[in-house]
């Protein structure tokens, strides 16, 4: 099985995030099935859950490290069960989801103090307002609401998504 393991900056981490989720965007400019059932999950929020890493999800098997993970393995892993995914994964999926919709949008990471769990997220430029807004999946998706003032403590960085070279 294929990983990476790094020791990064939160800065670093978005790095990351970002190349998840420009995979995600190749997967669907090159596989209309890819993309065709990521927007079918968009449409049927709860085809897809949000599971913290480290839980046993209802597939059979233990999450233990913070595994990162393309659309296109989390669908066929799930095969026509709900997928499970966590922060990353969900960040890079919709990031990726709503670029290809035509949206600006920005990958983020807030790590709210030393010693605290990072956690992913989305930001969605708002052009009438002239401003970045927060839209977390995997609040969406089932995770309790860290409430607004999560996203503007401790250490966080984002980046705006582009489209893949």
């Amino acid at each position: 099985m294929p990983f990476v393991e790094v020791a990064t900056s939160i800065r670093g981490l978005v790095q990351f995030l970002v190349a998840l989720a420009k995979a995600n965007l190749v997967d669907c400019q090159s596989d209309t099935a890819v993309r065709d059932e990521l927007h079918r999950r968009w449409e049927t929020r709860a085809s897809i859950v949000y599971t913290r890493d480290g839980r046993r999800s209802t597939h059979g098997t233990t999450r233990g490290t913070d595994r990162w993970t393309c659309f296109s393995l989390l669908r066929e892993r799930a095969h026509d069960k709900p997928i499970e995914a966590d922060c990353e994964d969900l960040a890079a999926l919709w990031a990726a989801h709503l670029l290809l919709r035509g949206f600006r949008v920005a990958l983020s990471i807030t790590q709210p103090r030393e010693g605290a769990m990072a956690h992913a997220y989305v930001r969605v430029f708002d052009g009438q307002q002239g401003a970045w807004r927060v839209w977390d999946p995997s609040v969406w998706h089932g995770m309790k609401d860290p409430g607004p003032d999560f996203y503007t403590t401790g250490e966080t960085f984002s980046c705006e998504l582009e489209q893949p070279c």
